[in-house]
């Protein structure tokens, strides 16, 4: 039988959504819906940020200490395969869900790092017109364009 310290540990590694009765993971009956409302909002559109808005407003606690929830454990929870019944872990979301909002997940930080050619070729032409200097990017050290 395994100490209380060594079950606890474990407890703290159950991902949202699941809970451990009897020795054995369980959906958690109050809050595994909100695992699956979440890949529904995240699929209808809704950014990371305005999901864990609406979990906070919803009183829904992730950690069983506090409401306040942010875009990482969103996150957390959209790229957890767990939720797919791996590793012993009861179904909550079926695999076209999960796997469709971790490819818009992953197509919308695509779109956010990619520059187009157009501003490739514009950021190439921009000169300083005190100096004639190509610019080019933000310089941590004092917050001006570098030259």
């Amino acid at each position: 039988m395994k100490n209380g310290s060594e079950k606890m540990k474990k407890n703290r590694n159950i991902p949202f959504g699941y809970t451990m009765k009897k020795g054995e993971i369980i959906a958690e009956p109050t809050v595994n819906q909100a695992v699956k409302d979440i890949f529904k909002l995240y699929l209808d559109g809704k950014s990371m940020s305005e999901i864990a808005r609406q979990m906070s407003i919803s009183q829904i606690s992730y950690n069983g200490i506090t409401f306040d929830w942010n875009k990482n454990m969103v996150k957390r929870i959209l790229e957890n395969e767990k939720y797919l019944g791996k590793d012993g872990y009861p179904v909550l979301i079926d695999s076209e869900t999960f796997y469709r909002a971790n490819a818009r997940k992953k197509s919308k930080a695509t779109s956010v790092n990619e520059i187009s050619e157009e501003l490739k070729i514009i950021r190439n032409l921009s000169y300083c017109t005190e100096c004639c200097l190509l610019y080019t990017s933000p310089s941590p050290r004092d917050g001006l364009l570098s030259r």
